[in-house]
């Protein structure tokens, strides 16, 4: 009986999906076709496009940097290649040329990732694998020309080193080479790679394929911020203080000496994964971003960190996966920043070409917005998923197409056709909409017409009724299929309103020109009273990783469970303790055993095993913990299976968190061994590690979900071979899906293990 209800609650909590923390947005767009066609080879992958008003006409053209690999993925050939544009004309549409000019190779950009350009732009020319001394290339004037010093370079960038009030030029490339005022400096061999090149007036082996700079101590000369490839170079860079080699990806800052020398003063750890490349560094306001890869042909995920300026160095403010394809050469496009939302704030905008299934409808999932502290979100509502072929492949490009100062796309097509999405309505990005609006008490009826809502609201939402009744719909009762008289998903584009007035505080603008002021403007997000929620979901996201991927999470496998009272031949009260653990003489483990099932409880004083702390805090945390295992043995067939479920409470206390919805965790194994003689056994075992099903924390109301993406699976065959008395083999390959309860990470491992007495 025990065992089918705790089946049957495992099934209950493994359908359970609840909706994301992202604010939605929607949009309409017009579209306009473009001229010409595009040889997709060309344009899908490494792309850098960056938008500039090349041709005085008030509307911005756009710029493709097309890599080497874009179009052939042999990494031995190194073709010459040529930029091509989509220039602006006057009815919103685009014309595709290719740009004029020298071929050159793969091209890396002089702004720091700011999208819609203003500066000059500054090409690198190179290959972080073959060792080549080039010139970098100016397309200033749209028609790519080489120019400056020759240098072996796989990044350039530049900046007033010196303070002299002139720009100088920097290359990255295995090393740091600084030519002050785009002059060229000694020849020499380069301490990073030992090729011959201009050194300019600084060179180092700093190991970096990328960099940036940023004044961190103020005394107005702008310390030097390099990262590493996944294989530096063969002269491997000494960490500061000379301890050890730069990690695979590894940041280091370097104080400035008056532009003259530079030292390092602090060592920075690279992305996960032993291949993370640090490819670029962006930096907006006081902050840098860094974006990270494992190379065109691993398997892991792209990243991102961001890094907050402190005095003299820099502190980890987040790190997040960005996604990409998984193997077969294609990694896709670094991020830019811009304001999506027109809150001031730079977002980012990250165009994978197969990141997102290849659909460009679902390329809302390249966007992270600005939590207004620096940090990111990321979008998940689709707001690309009603253009023409939105089912196909393709990539995104925003533009300002036609001077109206509204953010619109140019929408590329795999078939090679292109055309731009024209912002419907005033075009203002904000966090409300035109509209009548909608009258208080619909959403305060929604609430009232569940009786969970109502429950909810009750129990201390912190604003009146309409308010969260808003919040809820929005962001948890659509996409749950719930409905009410006179809600639709057009409410949540609409403000709140009393029953005696049609205008809202924003009204359509002069702009909208006659159109229906119930249109949606190009894009809106909702309002979002809850604006602390934005500065905590990375932590949210942390701690629900943590909390099911971590040591002090319990497994009933850590405690040995003795009879405490003997029932019957059969049946004992059971007691154990977890091992090694002095804390668990306060919290031991009760159980009762039947014959071959064993069935055990345990309560701690914790959540899932962990203390959330900071914003975050959780007051008088507690879990209990139910665990069943069963043995069977016929014949030559042992079979083992074990169901851990937990239940974790909480409550609000001085940080964001006002109160915890109940956690709900779960987790099983079966494993069946197979004896083929007295020294040799197979096994075969399925198991699903310790998970969320349910639960979150409270925010003012607003729930902040911390059920993961996915459910990590284990699927192993081992073979265990007894030798003799004193030694034994064993070998076992396990396959694994949705790694860490990460969807779509997937694991392969083979062991090999031999242990015996000597």
């Amino acid at each position: 009986m025990i065992i089918r209800f705790l089946a049957a609650l495992f099934v209950l909590l493994t359908g359970l999906m609840s909706a994301s923390l992202s604010a939605q947005l929607s949009s309409r767009y017009a579209f306009v076709a473009g001229h010409g066609e595009v040889s997709w080879h060309h344009t899908y992958d490494h792309n850098n496009y960056v938008a500039r008003d090349w041709n005085n006409d008030g509307r911005h053209d756009v710029l493709s940097l097309t890599s080497v690999y874009s179009w052939n993925r042999d990494h031995s050939k190194v073709p010459l290649v040529q930029p091509h544009a989509f220039l602006s004309n006057s009815d919103g549409s685009y014309t595709h040329t290719w740009v004029g000019g020298a071929p050159i190779h793969t091209l890396t950009t002089e702004w720091y990732g700011d999208y819609f350009s203003k500066r000059e732009i500054i090409v690198g020319h190179g290959n972080p694998f073959v060792d080549e001394v080039l010139q970098p290339f100016n397309c200033t004037g749209l028609v790519c020309v080489p120019f400056g010093p020759r240098a072996a370079m796989h990044h350039a960038i530049t900046d007033d080193i010196d303070k002299d009030g002139k720009l100088d030029l920097i290359t990255f490339k295995a090393g740091t080479s600084i030519f002050s005022n785009f002059q060229p400096g000694e020849w020499g061999h380069h301490p990073g790679n030992g090729m011959p090149q201009n050194l300019g007036v600084w060179s180092g082996n700093t190991g970096a394929v990328t960099g940036a700079f940023m004044d961190l101590d103020g005394d107005g000369y702008p310390e030097m911020i390099t990262a590493t490839h996944w294989n530096v170079t063969t002269h491997q860079l000494h960490g500061p203080g000379g301890g050890g080699a730069v990690p695979n990806g590894g940041v280091t800052v370097w104080k400035n000496h008056g532009g003259k020398d530079f030292t390092p003063i602090q060592q920075l750890p690279g992305g996960p994964g032993g291949r993370f490349a640090t490819r670029l560094i962006l930096r907006n306001g006081s902050d840098l971003i860094l974006y990270g890869e494992c190379g065109d042909d691993c398997d892991q995920n792209s990243w991102i960190k961001v890094y907050g300026a402190g005095v003299g160095s820099l502190h980890l403010k987040q790190m997040f996966n960005i996604g990409s394809p998984r193997g077969g050469g294609a990694k896709g496009h670094p991020p830019r920043l811009l304001d999506i939302n027109g809150d001031g704030h730079k977002d980012l905008f990250v165009n994978h070409y197969d990141n997102y299934d290849g659909s460009v409808g679902t390329q809302h999932g390249g966007i992270w917005l600005n939590n207004g502290n620096g940090t990111f979100s990321r979008l998940k509502t689709p707001i690309f998923a009603r253009i023409p072929k939105a089912h196909l492949k393709g990539m995104l490009a925003p533009v300002h197409a036609n001077g109206d100062g509204r953010l619109d796309w140019i929408v590329i097509y795999q078939d090679g056709t292109f055309g731009t999405l024209l912002a419907s309505g005033d075009g203002a990005v904000s966090t409300a909409t035109s509209g009548s609006g909608v009258v208080a008490a619909s959403f305060a009826g929604y609430v009232e017409a569940y009786g969970d809502l109502l429950a909810a609201y009750s129990a201390g939402a912190g604003q009146n009724k309409a308010n969260w009744g808003k919040s809820h719909y929005c962001t948890y009762g659509l996409s749950e299929g719930r409905t009410y008289t006179g809600l639709s998903a057009a409410s949540c584009l609409a403000s709140i309103s009393d029953s005696t007035s049609t205008s809202t505080s924003n009204a359509a603008s002069v702009g909208d020109s006659g159109e229906d002021v119930v249109h949606e403007r190009a894009m809106r997000f909702l309002p979002l009273s809850n604006w602390q929620l934005g500065f905590v979901e990375v932590e949210i996201n942390q701690l629900a990783d943590s909390l099911t991927n971590n040591a002090d999470l319990l497994s009933f496998n850590q405690i040995q469970m003795t009879d405490l009272l003997s029932l019957n031949p059969d049946s004992a009260i059971t007691l154990g303790f977890r091992a090694n653990d002095s804390e668990s003489m306060h919290h031991p483990a009760y159980g009762l055993r039947y014959g071959d099932t064993h069935l055990s409880f345990m309560t701690d004083s914790s959540l899932l095993g962990l203390h959330p702390g900071g914003l975050l805090h959780v007051k008088s945390p507690k879990t209990r913990y139910l665990g069943i295992r069963h043995s069977k043995t016929l014949g030559n067939w042992t079979t083992d299976g074990q169901i851990t479920y937990g239940h974790a409470k909480g409550r609000g206390s001085y940080g964001y968190v006002r109160g915890v919805r109940d956690i709900h965790a779960m987790g099983f194994n079966i494993a069946t061994r197979y004896r083929l003689n007295p020294d040799q056994q197979l096994l075969f075992s399925v198991s699903q590690p310790m998970r969320i099903e349910r639960g979150g924390l409270v925010f003012d109301g607003v729930i902040g979900d911390l059920v993961p993406t996915g459910r990590q699976t284990d699927l192993t065959l081992g073979f265990t071979h007894h030798l003799n008395r004193a030694s034994t083999i064993k070998t076992a390959f396990t396959y694994t899906t949705d790694r860490n309860h990460y969807q779509g990470q997937r694991n392969s491992q083979i062991m090999l293990t031999y242990s015996g007495r000597f």
